[in-house]
């Protein structure tokens, strides 16, 4: 039994030897053996941390009590309009922009050609004998906006009634004004719908007293004689304080209203200088 026993066990070792010599024959020279196949792990509440990565978490220190700001988002945007609203808008945030100012022209302004119409109701100040009445006039101004100072060029006319003394010959007798001025304007532009403005200005005064007439004969064409107005001239100054109001969201229309200090020095029909008070007001374009 036990020389059975030793021959089974010898059996067994040489078919094991064999086994494995035929395994190291199919295998190539030089050549490890395969490793087996990885076996894939069971999903977890983690895999969508690998399909969407996430940022790394940041400690957020705080400072004197309140927690330290956020980081800093990405800077790259990309403007976009929704309606009348244009923004710019990123992976990390969204950025309004605000419309544009309607009177935002009020500070910088880019039409700087300006013409004033305007009315005024001028007013003796220094006439001791009431000899002229409160009266009416028109001029036209042109400057160009330099920023804060406006030089400016106007032209004018003006009339004023004539108190004479009872049983004058002619009760109609009128004060005429022709005038022609230089100056400067100035603007004090901000953001309100109000601009206040001063200036000073020279005025170069023609006057007509009504009655001081002249005849003059002769002609090119044909001989004939004609009454001519006589105007004598004088030189005067304007003083300019009002305001401009913007009531349209157009900057390029305005309206305005103020008083015009105004003198005539001695000369022409005035034996000595003269001062009135014009209140005034003014339709304004600009182009």
């Amino acid at each position: 039994m036990r020389k059975r026993a030793w021959l089974v066990a010898v059996g067994i070792l040489s078919a094991q030897a064999s086994l494995t010599n035929g395994q190291d024959a199919a295998q190539a020279p030089g050549e490890s053996a395969p490793s087996p196949p990885p076996q894939e792990a069971p999903p977890s509440a983690d895999d969508d941390a690998v399909i969407y990565p996430r940022a790394p978490a940041q400690r957020l220190e705080s400072i004197g009590g309140y927690p330290a700001p956020s980081p800093q988002v990405p800077t790259r945007y990309e403007a976009n309009t929704y309606g009348n609203d244009v923004y710019s808008s990123s992976s990390g945030t969204l950025q309004i922009t605000p419309p544009n100012e309607p009177y935002r022209l009020s500070v910088h302004q880019k039409y700087p050609l300006k013409v004033d119409l305007q009315a005024e109701v001028p007013i003796p100040l220094t006439d001791d004998h009431d000899a002229s009445s409160v009266g009416f006039g028109f001029s036209g101004m042109f400057g160009w906006d330099l920023g804060f100072l406006v030089p400016t060029f106007g032209l004018g006319w003006s009339w004023a009634h004539l108190n004479l003394p009872p049983g004058f010959h002619d009760d109609h007798r009128n004060l005429k004004r022709f005038h022609m001025n230089v100056g400067l304007i100035a603007e004090f532009e901000n953001r309100s719908l109000v601009t206040p403005v001063v200036g000073a200005l020279l005025d170069l005064n023609w006057w007509h007293v009504s009655g001081d007439d002249s005849i003059a004969c002769g002609g090119y064409y044909y001989w004939g004689c004609y009454q001519v107005e006589n105007y004598r001239y004088t030189t005067g100054f304007s003083f300019k304080a009002g305001a401009d109001f913007r009531f349209f969201r157009n900057d390029r229309f305005t309206l305005g209203t103020g008083v015009l200090p105004q003198v005539t020095l001695k000369g022409g029909p005035f034996p000595h200088s003269e001062w009135w008070l014009s209140p005034y007001v003014v339709f304004t374009v600009r182009n």
